[in-house]
């Protein structure tokens, strides 16, 4: 009776790994160069799904593969939406800084306050080492006073 339990525990263990690898793999999540892009969206945009190109940027806007993937964006069109902007100057959460520059800051690209101190990203002082503060790019090497 026990090496019945065993085999059984067994068999659904196995059965429950197997469930599982499929589902993900149905679910477009596998991402074989293990750079967070799902390889069916890489190749669905004619990107390699077997090299790590994250930090690419194919159409030159200004945002990595990375970031056109975060944003729902093709990463083979410098301007998506056709709007005469290209994806890394527009401004996603509307926060009062570019796509680009809260790339580059390392702060979320969908949420306008990304450390939640009240202070939308654009303006704040705070946020990921201040590459992506629109005041701090316009006004560099002015000091508050000027």
């Amino acid at each position: 009776m026990r090496k019945f339990k065993t085999l059984v525990t067994a068999v659904v263990a196995v059965a429950m790994l197997a469930f599982a690898g499929a589902a993900s793999a149905k679910g477009g999540h596998h991402d074989r160069d293990h750079d967070g892009m799902p390889d069916r969206w890489e190749q669905h945009h004619g990107l390699s799904a077997k090299k790590a190109n994250a930090r690419a940027d194919h159409e030159g806007d200004g945002l990595s593969d990375l970031g056109e993937y975060r944003l729902r964006l093709d990463p083979q069109d410098a301007d998506t939406d056709d709007d005469g902007v290209r994806d890394g100057a527009e401004d996603a959460d509307e926060d009062g800084a570019t796509n680009a520059q809260e790339e580059a800051a390392g702060t979320n690209l969908r949420d306008p306050d990304s450390d939640d101190d009240g202070v939308e990203d654009g303006a704040d002082d705070d946020d990921a080492g201040q590459a992506g503060d629109v005041e701090d790019a316009d006004h560099a090497g002015e000091s508050r006073g000027d």
